[in-house]
């Protein structure tokens, strides 16, 4: 248990270089890390994805064997924690190796519903290089191909692709995502990055053919269940705005407990269906490109009732922090990384194993094996303000080893928890040195985002076509 003074002296000064605004300092791989010459990048996002669906099995049937097996012969980091619970923030900050309170990429678009409110969002920056960006200035061709309406072009997150598609999830699905990742290939040069983003693991949960009930026969619901989930974007939206207070009264009822386990068998038939696409992206980039570093990981998990809610944004418990992480370097030795990591250390990870100096203004910290497992132990951040503002929600967290605080910004109160005892968070403890100490590093943390020198900067935003708002409608977020 972490006890004291003595310890916050340790995270905050011992730390300072993991804590530090500026000027990360990221030491030269190990002669057994070390990559070919201008390497591939293969970078994979899977939305929604919580980090126990790798390994999970239901009805004895593994959920996600392919990235299973990937892990079991990569660099597997069982401990890797998103710095935001939704989409934007979270890929800013993957993005850029800053957290979001210095990017400030931190809300989608308005609903028009509410008074007051144009139709219009937060975009990335210009200013802000991104990974292609930075990638670019050292030779690289890139591409993406993601299916997110929230992180499209209108907002800025093509910066430094040479090529940026949006394939409108859920008309398009995993296998329109793989087919057209390969065929960008066809137009890069190496050295290249190859940014994939998919969607299947996000509501609403509809599996593909030959993917529905490849576990048995789902839970069977009642017809009010059916109602809701035939119109499961506005029954889902509905709730959300509720539970965040942007609205005060409900226009649909909850599903049932039947509806909600058929819920979980939908979301794990998708992660089998993700698992097959991304399994044939991976192999069909290193037939080509045998010498191309795979990274795969997710932008936030999702929460399945274990908190009484369902979706992302709202918390910052585990099941929306905690997300599989998987870096497969070609001849690298398999390594199960233990120690704690966050998002934020993606791009400076990225510089390391290319041999590439890091920007000064960077966040993030290299995380390569041997490092993070002999060095100090660094914390983990996280937070959210949801996606819409006015919302109720303004949540922060950090955890050291296995000891969590969360903060709520909006009523000024504090939970503590201990994960190796109550890994579930339900039970939160009345330790006050323990909660005490984790404030201080918490509150260490927002100094240095505050000595940042692009803090404080107003975010930018952009009205929104009808074509990106119906996009966003269609999975969920306004109506």
């Amino acid at each position: 248990m972490v006890r004291g003074r003595r310890f916050v002296f340790m995270c905050v000064v011992g730390l300072g270089g993991a804590l530090a605004g500026c000027g990360p300092q990221t030491a030269a791989p190990p002669p057994d890390e070390r990559v070919p010459s201008e390497p591939n990048i293969l970078f994979i996002v899977a939305d929604a994805l919580r980090a126990d669906r790798v390994a999970a099995t239901r009805n004895g049937k593994p959920v996600m064997p392919q990235m299973q097996q990937l892990a079991s012969e990569s660099w597997n980091y069982r401990r890797a924690r998103v710095q935001a619970t939704w989409t934007k923030p979270s890929m800013a900050t993957m993005f850029t190796s800053l957290y979001p309170e210095v990017h400030n990429v931190l809300f989608g678009i308005h609903d028009t519903a509410f008074e007051g409110q144009p139709p219009e969002a937060d975009i990335l920056p210009g200013e802000m290089e991104t990974m292609a960006e930075y990638l670019k200035a050292h030779g690289y061709s890139s591409a993406g191909v993601q299916s997110n309406a929230n992180i499209t072009a209108v907002f800025g997150f093509d910066q430094g692709f040479d090529s940026y598609e949006f394939l409108a999830y859920p008309e398009y699905r995993g296998n329109d995502m793989t087919d057209r990742a390969i065929r960008a290939l066809d137009d890069l040069r190496p050295p290249f990055l190859l940014y994939a983003h998919y969607m299947d693991t996000h509501a609403p949960y509809e599996p593909v053919e030959p993917y529905r009930d490849s576990f048995g026969a789902p839970p069977e619901i009642t017809p009010d269940d059916a109602a809701l989930l035939n119109d499961y974007p506005n029954t889902y939206l509905d709730r959300v705005l509720f539970e965040t207070g942007l609205t005060q009264e409900r226009e649909f009822g909850n599903l049932s407990s039947q509806g909600e386990a058929y819920i979980r068998q939908r979301y794990d038939e998708e992660a089998l269906f993700l698992d097959a696409e991304v399994a044939r992206l991976i192999e069909s980039v290193r037939i080509r490109y045998p010498d191309t570093i795979v990274i795969f990981t997710s932008d936030h998990g999702e929460e399945l009732w274990e908190h009484g809610s369902i979706g992302h944004g709202k918390t910052v418990f585990e099941e929306l922090t905690h997300v599989p992480l998987i870096i497969s370097v070609p001849g690298a030795s398999a390594r199960t990384i233990e120690s704690p990591v966050e998002l934020v250390d993606l791009l400076p990870t990225c510089s390391a194993l290319l041999g590439l100096a890091p920007r000064e203004t960077w966040q993030g910290k290299g995380m390569m094996p041997d490092a993070v497992d002999v060095g100090e132990t660094k914390p983990a951040f996280s937070s959210t303000r949801m996606s819409i503002p006015g919302s109720n929600v303004d949540l922060a967290a950090v955890v050291v080893e296995n000891e969590k605080l969360i903060v709520n910004r909006k009523t000024e109160s504090a939970a503590y928890f201990d994960l190796t005892r109550d890994p579930e968070e339900t039970n939160p403890q009345s330790d006050f040195a323990a909660g005490t100490a984790l404030q201080e590093v918490l509150a260490a943390h927002m100094k240095t985002m505050q000595s940042h020198p692009q803090y404080g900067r107003p975010s930018e935003k952009t009205r929104v076509d009808d074509g990106t708002r119906e996009a966003i409608e269609n999975i969920g977020y306004i109506r």
